[in-house]
């Protein structure tokens, strides 16, 4: 996963040449090529990518959990990095298929990586709101 996650990384900072008349007149050709395929969602930054794990313990998905926050640290975690044109951090979400099953989507079950806040709903999670 945290290859994949590097990978995401890379694609999401991708561009290709937009050569509208506009956008060339006034030397903006290069545009986010992920950005082309997506639509707008109102939310700043990269698409959020939400992983869900299943099939062990608890204290084993805990472990799990951890190793993988710890392991893809360098494309979640913003302070650590500037700003770069085309690449932001990317909000990882996680949750266990359990706590899914017993809360549903939008109950305390997502956990954004690198946040301090207790487990909340999706929708909170992706806006990385309290509330």
């Amino acid at each position: 996963m945290a290859e994949k996650l590097a990978r995401y990384e890379q694609y999401f900072a991708r561009t290709v040449y937009d050569g509208r008349r506009h956008n060339a007149m006034i030397g903006d050709t290069d545009k986010l090529h992920w950005r082309t395929l997506f639509p707008p969602t109102g939310r700043s930054g990269t698409p959020q990518v939400a992983a869900v794990f299943t099939g062990m313990s608890r204290p084993a998905l805990v472990t799990c959990i951890n190793l993988v926050l710890e392991l893809t640290a360098d494309q979640w975690h913003s302070s650590y990095r500037p700003y770069r044109a085309g690449s932001d951090a990317i909000p990882l979400l996680v949750a266990s298929l359990e706590d899914l099953t017993a809360h549903g989507p939008q109950g305390p079950t997502w956990h954004r990586a690198g946040a301090n806040m207790p487990k909340r709903g999706l929708v909170q999670a992706l806006d990385n709101t309290a509330e």
